[in-house]
């Protein structure tokens, strides 16, 4: 898979809840910035998401920039009652996600 299909791979499981999908593309030495948290490693954000439950929801992808070492991903995130509207980027080593950066309004979720 190429860094842009690891990316959105990403973000349908994150979307979709699904824990086991988002482990399989993280390196274990990851790293999440956020707008709600801060992870410094693989194994503190996976038992932070097995800890609080994830709501299943759906992603549209509105676009994509990047091919290489760093790709964003813009994509509106729906769950039940609300929408919001999200920029990811991601770093790559050997083909796992190593870094992340997340935008977006937490007012919106």
């Amino acid at each position: 898979m190429s860094n842009r299909d690891v990316a959105v791979s990403f973000v349908q499981a994150f979307c979709y809840g699904d824990i086991n999908a988002l482990e399989a593309v993280l390196a274990e030495e990851f790293s999440l910035r956020g707008p709600l948290f801060d992870f410094h490693s693989k194994s503190d954000y996976i038992e932070s998401l097995r800890a609080d439950g994830m709501d299943r929801g759906e992603c549209e992808i509105l676009g994509m920039v990047g091919a290489n070492e760093v790709v964003a991903v813009f994509y509106s995130y729906r769950k039940p009652t609300s929408v919001t509207t999200v920029a990811q980027m991601f770093w790559f080593v050997d083909g796992q996600i190593s870094k992340t950066l997340l935008e977006f309004d937490p007012k919106g979720i």
